[in-house]
């Protein structure tokens, strides 16, 4: 598995009729989801096809 790395964070607030926000959910199981090591293992073999200038 390669080593993660920290993505950077957006703080620019959104204004969007289809932007939501965290208190339009109950708890943060609603909308997140953990990834696990066959989900960096399938990013891995994945990797060589992406094109590397984007």
């Amino acid at each position: 598995m390669t080593e993660l790395m920290n993505s950077s964070i957006c703080m620019t607030r959104v204004n969007h009729p289809s932007a939501w926000k965290g208190s339009d959910f109950f708890s943060a199981d609603e909308y997140a989801f953990d990834l696990g090591p066959r989900h960096y293992d399938a990013f891995d073999k994945a990797s060589p096809t992406f094109d590397s200038r984007v």
